[in-house]
């Protein structure tokens, strides 16, 4: 027979199928909405090519599987379609092949792609009894171009027969099917892992549409729209995911990266905390706390480290955090437990120690402070900054008390421990400033000028010691300046050779002043040229503007 009118015969054959099998089947097994189903919903085309028997005694065998026994075995398996043997015959024939059992894969290849097939069979009957026969099946892939050969036993009786399709046929093609998407899912992999991703991502979405419970094939759908820069694919791929698993870490470290490059701060502490319930980590809260802190969202933030010290108690960062934004809160007496944790562990931080004073001090537990200092230097008597800390102490309580003998022995133990200070650290300018001050503050100039020049020797950039020398130039010129007025008036009073001495001693005690409020003037600037605090500023430009007149006052006529 001619091939053209081999091949019109076969049109006609399909058409009259087609035209029989609308009759008997629902729609959605005919051809067409077989293509649709199995490209949208992930079922696995099935073509079965002319079952060949092997001896005369399987001819019974091989028409109940050809007419019947396939068809409604595959018709219980929504997963699989299996295309009409009918058509499949007609689509065989035409290849002008004859011997199924002759085959070849590069044969098998052609045939299914030709039919548009995910799988393609080919198989051989032979009888082992009159009641017992061996079906023998080879199972060529499409998509993979995998090969497999299996064969098991059917027998005459129908419910048996039917059975062994269930048990031993389709769990065949099932595992078979099943090995492939793993095999998809590797190939994917391994183009991801190469920076292939639109083949590695039409790898893992046919993976999802075969076996949607595949989640780790979801995820890096998600994880190959990232490298994409689709972030709203990502995320949309990602959220599925952990709806079906809350806790997939991976996921959710994955959005987290995607909220970052978005900058959504919100969606980053969203996902950080649940990271954070599920790890039990407490670096992580402490994130979400300074991301919350980054908000001024003062009160979050609090409740976040508080978590993290929930989880580790002694999580030094955390307590930092917590002490530094209780007392930037003002909330000094929250704060203390924190400081203390914090003092405790860097007693020599005088950031720390500064603001573990003023809490104390806030809270009224001034004493409390300095009891905590001392035991400080008594561990560890070469502590300066336990010494400069605790002396500001004993300053503070001097100033606020109201019994001077009570102040002077504040006084005089913030002395002692500058002394101590200085035998330990000599060059250390603080305690001669804080000397300077304390003997400025007890109107002992002398002692005051003494050591500020000593600080200026050790460190010549703190600008108080240029305030101190200025504040007792100042006094000695307020000495001299009134020693003028009173001179000067006693002068205009007197005649002869007293008025000229008195002249003399006025004019020579108008100069001195006028040297020394000038001295001040000086020192001052000097002040100003070493600091750019802007509260410090003023002071000394208001001291400054004050000495302008005694300067003009005191200039010569």
């Amino acid at each position: 027979m001619k091939k053209w009118l081999l091949l019109i015969l076969i049109s006609a054959l399909i058409v009259s199928t087609l035209l029989g099998f609308a009759k008997k089947v629902p729609v959605e097994r005919t051809e067409t909405a077989f293509t649709t189903q199995a490209e949208n919903a992930g079922v696995t085309k099935v073509a079965i090519l002319p079952l060949k028997k092997l001896d005369t005694a399987s001819d019974y065998i091989r028409r109940m599987l050809t007419v019947r026994d396939l068809r409604d075995t595959f018709a219980a398996h929504p997963n699989f379609l299996m295309q009409d043997m009918k058509i499949t015959e007609a689509q065989f024939k035409a290849t002008g092949l004859k011997d199924v059992d002759a085959l070849d894969l590069d044969d098998l290849a052609d045939i299914a792609k030709d039919i548009n097939t995910d799988l393609l069979l080919a198989g051989n009957i032979s009888s082992r009894s009159q009641t017992s026969f061996t079906v023998t099946m080879r199972v060529y892939s499409s998509k993979t171009g995998e090969f497999k050969q299996f064969s098991f036993d059917v027998v005459k009786e129908k419910e048996k027969r039917f059975e062994t399709l269930e048990t031993r046929f389709i769990t065949e093609l099932d595992s078979f099917v099943k090995s492939e998407v793993d095999k998809i899912y590797n190939i994917a992999l391994t183009q991801y892992s190469s920076n292939n991703f639109s083949e590695a991502l039409a790898g893992f979405e046919q993976v999802i549409l075969f076996n949607p419970e595949k989640i780790e094939a979801q995820y890096y759908i998600g994880a190959t729209y990232s490298k994409m820069k689709n972030d709203a694919k990502a995320l949309e791929n990602l959220q599925k995911v952990i709806d079906v698993q809350p806790e997939n870490q991976d996921a959710l470290l994955l959005m987290l990266d995607v909220y970052r490059a978005q900058n959504d701060v919100n969606k980053q502490i969203e996902v950080m905390k649940t990271l954070a319930g599920l790890r039990k980590d407490e670096e992580i809260w402490l994130a979400v706390g300074n991301l919350y802190a980054e908000q001024a969202n003062l009160a979050s933030a609090i409740e976040s480290f508080q978590e993290a010290l929930r989880l580790n108690k002694d999580f030094a960062l955390a307590q930092y955090r917590l002490a530094f934004l209780l007392y930037d809160e003002q909330r000094y007496a929250d704060a203390l437990p924190y400081l203390e944790y914090a003092f405790d562990l860097n007693p020599d931080n005088d950031l720390i120690g500064r603001r573990i004073a003023v809490a104390y001090q806030k809270t009224g537990q001034l004493n409390a402070a300095v009891d905590k200092y001392e035991l400080v230097i008594k561990n560890n008597p070469s502590n300066t900054s336990a010494y400069l800390n605790v002396v500001g102490l004993y300053r503070l309580i001097a100033s606020e008390a109201t019994d001077p003998k009570v102040a002077a022995a504040q006084y005089q133990k913030a002395i002692d421990a500058m002394n101590k200070l200085k035998t330990i650290a000599p060059d250390n300018a603080l305690a001669y400033l804080n000397l300077a001050t304390i003997y400025l503050t007890q109107n002992k100039n002398k002692d005051a000028e003494t050591n500020a020049n000593l600080a200026i020797s050790k460190d010549p950039t703190i600008y108080q010691s240029y305030v101190i020398l200025a504040t007792i130039s100042q006094a000695k010129g307020v000495d001299q300046y009134n020693q003028f007025v009173d001179l000067e008036k006693r002068a205009s009073a007197a005649v002869g050779k007293q008025a000229t001495n008195l002249g003399k001693q006025r004019d020579a005690a108008r100069q001195s002043a006028n040297s020394l409020f000038r001295n001040a003037d000086e020192l001052l600037k000097q002040a100003r040229s070493r600091t750019t605090d802007q509260e410090a500023l003023n002071d000394i430009n208001s001291r400054i503007s004050r000495l302008a007149p005694l300067i003009s006052q005191t200039s010569g006529y």
